[in-house]
């Protein structure tokens, strides 16, 4: 009985490396990391749309409108 139940564990080892040689062989094809973008250079000028452009100001408030005398 000894005898059987050693090839029994034999055969289980056994196993475990094929399932490993698998996960191996799945984990060997790396997807292809995502591109990485290079970060902007700190240094860069003003869009020009925002430096020609001045600050945007509130209109200025409608003339009191006098009466016009009759």
């Amino acid at each position: 009985m000894t005898a059987k139940r050693n090839t029994q564990r034999i055969e289980e080892t056994a196993e475990q490396p094929v399932i490993r040689m698998g996960n191996i062989q799945q984990a060997v094809k790396p997807e292809p990391p995502p591109p990485v973008l290079p970060p902007p250079p700190p240094e860069l000028p003003p869009l020009p749309h925002c430096s020609q452009q001045p600050a945007p100001q509130p209109p200025p408030p409608p003339p009191r409108q006098t009466p016009v005398p009759q």
